[in-house]
């Protein structure tokens, strides 16, 4: 008999999660797993002779009650897993944090102006008090506490930094600027790149920064 395994799907929108999951070998802490980013899960309980039995233990809709934009929007998050909970970035202007035996929400965070996440995720840093860091669409890197999704006041503007400096925007203030992905977290930097235009060729800077996870200055 299958023993209990969770796995996390997104379609359309919703998480679905199938049959367990305890204990630090089957958290997934970052983007790629680990700080190697090898993609690569040590569960063994998985194979092509059981994996027809798994069966959806719980679903989460992440389009909000009453439907936030119209429609549904797909997404290109990877959830992480720490400690039980699953982090998530959501395609509906929001990252949530769900109980990962029950999918029960724990709480909501809303990206102001209308903004977006990053579509494939965020970070998580396990400081002494750990943080939950991601950046949107429009050029903000945002960190929340971990345990309550409240921002981080001493990052940042009460938890938000808007990454279009002078030096970024290299005189182009109209330029495009946003973040796509989950930035990499090392000791307590916050490093990440950024996506930017392909046409005209002159606008924002791509080069990739390093920010302090506790206050957002740039290193």
């Amino acid at each position: 008999m299958l023993k209990q395994v969770r796995i996390c799907a997104l379609l359309a929108g919703a998480l679905l999660l199938s049959p367990g999951l305890a204990g630090a070998l089957e958290e997934w802490p970052t983007y790629g797993h680990d700080y190697g980013d090898t993609r690569f899960s040590p569960l063994a309980q998985i194979t092509p002779a059981n994996v027809a039995g798994l069966k959806p233990v719980w679903t989460y809709h992440m389009r909000p009650p009453g439907g936030g934009r119209r429609g549904f929007a797909a997404s290109e998050d990877t959830p992480l897993v720490v400690k039980g909970v699953m982090y998530v970035s959501a395609p509906y202007g929001r990252v949530v944090a769900l109980d990962a035996e029950t999918g029960k929400q724990r709480w909501a965070y809303e990206v102001p102006n209308g903004d977006q996440p990053a579509t494939r995720g965020v970070s998580y840093w396990p400081g002494a008090k750990p943080e939950i860091v991601f950046g949107t669409r429009a050029g903000l890197l945002i960190a929340l506490e971990a345990e309550t999704g409240a921002p981080v006041k001493s990052f940042g503007k009460d938890g938000v930094l808007d990454l279009h400096s002078d030096a970024v925007m290299q005189g182009f203030p109209q330029a495009a600027l946003g973040i796509t992905s989950a930035p990499v977290i090392y000791r307590n930097l916050i490093i990440t790149g950024s996506r930017n235009q392909e046409t005209p060729q002159q606008g924002a800077s791509g080069e990739v920064r390093a920010f302090d996870v506790v206050t957002g200055r740039e290193v």
